[in-house]
């Protein structure tokens, strides 16, 4: 079955980092028929080449937009513009394991049903000369995801979702930090059905910048902004609300270190 990628690039993306996806794509035992790449905005001349130098080896569409627009607005034009109804989610700086693709196809083929399918996702950390791998999991079903509405269902970059339904709910929106959260919020309002793989399909290394990006009050904002968007789609109710922000505030206004901690212990489970 014919499927499309989306991938979003802009000023920050490493021209390094983004030729390892790219080698990950080559690498698939089911190969994407099409790679939609969303150019949010100029790139470094490094990026600008390593594009154009895998252009050749693989179906890549270019989409450019002269200004980045942020993530959010890049992966709704994306989406559009893809040819085929399943379309993978891929970050530019993420490796996709070589039977990623085959598996997700296979398991939308077998269960119709199913409008988004991700998995769990295994995260490296390189910390001071020490790498330690750590796994991301995500809930099964959509009923597990419905009784824990305050976590995210789904690891964004390991998702398949069926166009049809994500256009249907509203595409992705401009929301900053959590374009992926409020779409999967969206789909399970509408009464569609998501599901996770157990293993981890996708691999993605972290630094210590990871904890910083997730932490002060501007981060603070935009969480209270996607609570109150959540609200509005009766996603959260109001003790959902009040758990979501209890529970993620002092996360975010806690020292680097503390929050590092945490997501390691707590938030993870360490590979054996």
């Amino acid at each position: 079955m014919n499927f499309s990628v989306l991938v979003s690039v802009y000023l920050g993306t490493k021209a390094s980092e983004l030729a390892t996806c790219f080698e990950s794509l080559l690498s698939q035992t089911l190969p994407a028929k099409e790679i939609v790449v969303v150019l949010d905005g100029p790139l470094t001349t490094d990026t600008e080449h390593c594009l154009h130098q895998y252009c050749d080896r693989l179906p890549i569409k270019l989409l450019p937009f002269p200004i980045n627009r942020g993530l959010g607005l890049a992966l709704r034009d994306g989406l559009i513009a893809c040819e085929f109804e399943l379309i993978a989610r891929v970050d530019s700086d993420d490796i996709s394991l070589p039977q990623r693709f085959q598996k997700q196809v296979t398991f939308m083929v077998e269960n119709s049903t199913i409008s988004i399918v991700g998995s769990a996702l295994c995260e490296t950390y390189n910390f001071r000369n020490t790498s330690t791998k750590v796994i991301r999991k995500a809930p099964k079903t959509s009923e597990r995801s419905r009784k824990n509405r305050i976590r995210n269902p789904l690891n964004h970059p390991t998702v398949m979702y069926r166009k049809s339904h994500v256009v249907s709910c509203g595409n992705y929106e401009n929301c900053n930090l959590f374009e992926d959260y409020l779409l999967w919020a969206k789909i399970i309002q509408s009464g569609y059905k998501v599901a996770n793989l157990c293993e981890p399909l996708v691999e993605t290394t972290v630094d210590n910048e990871y904890f910083k990006r997730r932490g002060g009050l501007k981060y603070v904002i935009n969480e209270i902004a996607l609570c109150k968007r959540l609200l509005t789609l009766h996603y959260f109710s109001k003790i959902d609300a009040a758990t979501f922000l209890c529970i993620r505030i002092p996360l975010r206004l806690i020292p680097n270190r503390c929050r590092k901690l945490i997501y390691l212990t707590l938030l993870r489970t360490r590979t054996a």
